[in-house]
């Protein structure tokens, strides 16, 4: 099954259209949906959005655009775009505007190792060798001459989530009302964890972070963290010893 991808745009309009045309130079443009998500921006990405047809010609209707008025912060950017377009059994991919994706055929090669591996749960994006600096990965494998790496954490840009996941946790985490930015990999990790679901590395997915201030800056990712870290170790909390790993589409646990 086409995943669903979706983007979550908030300003960093060059970045974005960066992060577009990767997408559109796929060599096959039909096996998914995008869900552009606008996080009330206020560089153009709006007006950018408006004409997003006529910037990337005919064939591209399958981008669905999502305005909000404020930021919602990304798990609510990714929950709109999963409520109001993902069909059961359907892959999700989560993408920050400031990706490149460098494979053409990468939806097709995940597809398969997808299939390859019915126990996986999520399939982290390769950034280099950054990559494990943040995923206590262990090697795996190959997959198609590229290697594989088994982590026991995925944290990232680009992140493809299986249909047989996506199926049982729903939607992503919101820890509050003022939760912008953060933890939402982290804690879908520990539910793939919770579930017996590998996350792999692999090679072939080839990503470029570009080089950007954070979205909420340095300081306000900080504070971001600072403030939502007590709610986060509760609903870890909540999630490995209760085994709790549906939200609703607010991003509440079920």
């Amino acid at each position: 099954m086409k995943p669903l991808i979706v983007v979550t745009c908030f300003n960093r309009l060059k970045e974005t259209k960066k992060c577009l045309f990767s997408l559109a130079l796929k060599k096959d443009r039909k096996r998914e949906d995008v869900v552009l998500v606008n996080n009330g921006s206020t560089d153009g990405t709006v007006r950018y959005f408006q004409d997003i047809h006529y910037n990337f010609g005919v064939g591209f209707d399958r981008f669905k655009i999502i305005n909000c008025e404020t930021n919602v912060g990304t798990s609510r950017a990714l929950n709109h775009g999963i409520l109001n377009f993902r069909i059961p059994g359907q892959p999700l991919v989560k993408i920050d505007n400031d990706m490149v994706l460098k494979s053409k055929t990468w939806i097709q090669d995940l597809l398969e190792l997808e299939q390859t591996y019915p126990d996986v749960g999520m399939i982290s994006g390769y950034y280099g060798d950054a990559t494990h600096r943040w995923t206590s990965s262990v090697e795996f494998g190959e997959f198609k001459g590229k290697k594989l790496w088994k982590a026991k954490t995925i944290t990232g840009h680009c992140v493809w989530h299986t249909g047989s996941l996506m199926d049982k946790v729903k939607y992503f985490d919101v820890l509050s009302p003022e939760h912008l930015y953060g933890f939402e990999d982290t804690l879908m990790s520990i539910k793939a964890n919770v579930l017996g679901m590998k996350m792999l590395i692999w090679e072939g997915f080839e990503v470029e972070a570009l080089k950007t201030e954070p979205a909420l800056g340095v300081k306000g990712n900080e504070m971001q963290a600072q403030k939502m870290q007590k709610l986060f170790e509760e609903r870890a909390n909540d999630i490995k010893f209760n085994r709790k790993v549906e939200c609703d589409s607010e991003g509440k646990l079920i």
